[in-house]
């Protein structure tokens, strides 16, 4: 007989069949009834929403803090590099350096009367025989001629060579090579050269002096007589840049009084009003102006052996500044922005004193040396002092940058481009070197 199930039975029975759906539904979807609807719910999403905003500001918070340690290791790396550097100046500062390395040499086949001298950045060779113009590493040109003997002056990139007590000039361009050349119908003493070589000499006639200037051809563009009667003897002179102004220092004697006048002279359409174009010019009683030299087109200097003058004008010169000085000077050496003086020491324990003065004549530097030496100077910013067999270095702040004695009998030095490369020119060779 077939029993029919209670009620109570069918609502178990259905139950059953309800939790089996449930479970399969939970193991199709991965997640209950239950749970999708407390998803559904608003409360749900307003705590997953927060739960999400919190996870974001979160994970903002950790890129932020990330950043921020890489920008520290960023500061502290630029920090920890910027006292390597310092450590490094500040070391380089104070040691002295006394080796150097020989990076290359070549030997000396030229006569016992060459000289050298600096023009350009480079070096110009000259001697009896003419005129070599080369770098460290060649020969870029050469012009010859035959003098007894021969006087140089450079002036940037141009040059001059004379015939001390001759007649011959030669004119030459660093880029060019010989440009010009011309015979004087009197002895040479001095000749000067402006940077587009206009020729500025000084010629012997007797008791009479010429000054006077030249074109590349030998064009006389203007003459000025002189007499030790009436003007003195000219012991120096210098032509401006620009080959229209002229300085001269004329050693003179008045009532049996020495005296030394400097006189400027343009010889341009300016100077062409004045009497003997004779723009300024100034006396100084007891005094000898053994040098006088135009810096630029609008500044000169007069140096006296107590002291300096600096003159500055376009057309006519008037003093600037001037320095006096009670100690004797023993050498004087300058470039287009720098005068240097050297003294002997004020103090027991050293033998000289430099000082440097700018062209408003404030001292800028004052360095006491030990070193005896036959030759100071300026090579590209470099002071440079050497004697035969011993070079000092130093920079225009005073400092040491190197002091050593060299394997072979000096002539010369100059700064070459490059990290602590001079060229030295000795007796037999020349040798290019790196201070180490």
């Amino acid at each position: 007989m077939s029993e029919e199930k209670s009620t109570d039975e069918k609502k178990v029975d259905e139950k059953k069949i309800d939790e089996k759906d449930i479970k399969k539904e939970e193991k199709e979807t991965g997640h209950s009834r239950y749970t999708a609807a407390l998803e559904d719910s608003d409360e749900i999403r307003d705590i997953s929403y927060l739960n999400r905003s919190f996870s974001d500001k979160f994970m903002q918070g950790v890129h932020k803090l990330k950043n921020m340690i890489t920008g520290r290791k960023k500061i502290l790396i630029l920090f920890a590099v910027a006292m390597c550097v310092v450590g490094y100046l500040v070391f380089n500062n104070m040691r002295i350096l006394n080796h150097y390395e020989i990076l290359k040499t070549s030997e000396r086949s030229d006569v016992l009367a060459t000289n050298f001298v600096e023009m350009n950045g480079k070096l110009l060779k000259y001697s009896p025989d003419g005129v070599v113009y080369m770098d460290e590493e060649s020969v870029l040109w050469s012009s010859a001629y035959s003098m007894q003997t021969p006087i140089v002056d450079i002036c940037g990139s141009m040059a001059v060579v004379g015939e001390q007590k001759g007649s011959q000039v030669y004119i030459y361009s660093a880029e060019e090579g010989q440009i010009g050349n011309f015979q004087t119908l009197l002895p040479i003493q001095k000749v000067q050269v402006a940077s587009q070589g206009v020729v500025a000499a000084v010629l012997e006639d007797g008791e009479v002096t010429w000054i006077n200037l030249y074109d590349t051809e030998g064009n006389e563009i203007a003459k000025h007589r002189t007499s030790v009667a009436e003007s003195g003897y000219p012991i120096d002179i210098s032509i401006s840049p620009d080959g229209q102004k002229l300085v001269v220092s004329f050693l003179r004697m008045t009532n049996g009084v020495m005296n030394t006048k400097i006189a400027f002279y343009n010889f341009g359409s300016v100077g062409k009003a004045q009497t003997n174009n004779e723009m300024n010019s100034e006396i100084y009683e007891n005094t000898v102006v053994p040098k006088v030299m135009y810096l630029n087109n609008t500044e000169a200097v007069a140096f006296r052996d107590n002291g300096f003058t600096i003159y500055e004008g376009k057309q006519i010169p008037e003093k600037k500044a001037e320095v006096n000085m009670d100690q004797d000077i023993v050498s004087i050496f300058y470039d287009d922005e720098t005068l240097g003086f050297v003294f002997q020491s004020d103090l027991s324990e050293h033998k000289y004193k430099i000082q440097l003065y700018n062209l408003n004549g404030k001292k800028t530097m004052e360095q006491y040396m030990d070193q005896e030496f036959q030759n100071i100077k300026f090579s590209s910013g470099k002071i440079i002092v050497y004697n035969a067999d011993t070079f000092c270095i130093y920079s225009k702040q005073g400092k040491k940058i190197f002091e050593g004695k060299y394997r072979e009998q000096i002539t010369d030095i100059m700064k070459i481009p490059g990290f602590r490369k001079y060229l030295v020119i000795t007796k037999g060779s020349m040798d290019l070197i790196r201070l180490s």
